[in-house]
């Protein structure tokens, strides 16, 4: 719909494309509403990141996998310490957005491309790891089945493997493959040690 108002050359980076319509088009307002409507959608995003992002840490402490002080909770039960360190990361984004575009803030956004396909994979090759642990020591615990069961989470793993196989050769997103590769290594890393550290470990 975008490019059937306009030509697809006149759409600038960082200029929302729904506005640039609304605006060559003379809808009164348009512009100024779309922005509104975009703003609103990203407070969105940016509040249900720093829930999830809170629950996580909370989560992660409960486990001995991130510091116990990020277990507390305030007299309403909120995990406010989790939250406070969770949005410590949204402002040094946005930091990095005025103080360093072109390279922090460049690479910030770069690297949260193949992660999140990552952290997809993750999910999917547990999911297959914990069905079958369950169907084999407590199949009375699957109350939900789930369709074409592996088949379907074994086809996703396969999918999201060769996305990244492909933004690996590909000269455009090689940038955002490679860029996503060093935040995976640290936590990777730091689950390690912090295995190795707890007591018990092997």
């Amino acid at each position: 719909m975008i490019v059937a108002a306009v030509p697809w050359t006149t759409i600038i980076p960082g200029v929302s494309p729904f506005a640039t319509v609304l605006a060559a088009i003379n809808v009164p307002g348009g512009a100024l509403i779309m922005n509104a409507v975009v703003l609103v959608a990203v407070l969105s995003c940016l509040n249900s990141g720093l829930y999830v992002t809170s629950r996580v840490l909370f989560a992660l402490a409960a486990k001995g996998d991130a510091p116990q002080a990020l277990v507390t909770v305030n007299r309403r039960g909120v995990p406010t310490r989790s939250i406070l360190v969770g949005s410590l990361f949204s402002y040094g984004a946005l930091a990095c957005s005025v103080l360093s575009p072109e390279r922090v803030f460049a690479f910030l956004v770069n690297a949260s491309g193949a992660t999140m396909i990552a952290i997809y994979l993750m999910i999917a090759v547990s999911q297959l790891r914990l069905r079958a642990r369950l169907e084999k020591e407590a199949p009375e615990r699957l109350t939900v089945k789930m369709w074409f069961h592996p088949w379907g989470a074994i086809t996703a793993v396969v999918g999201m493997i060769a996305v990244l196989l492909a933004m690996a050769f590909t000269p455009d997103l090689a940038s955002q493959f490679y860029a996503s590769l060093i935040p995976i290594v640290v936590i990777a890393l730091a689950f390690m040690v912090l295995r190795h550290r707890r007591p018990g470990a092997a």
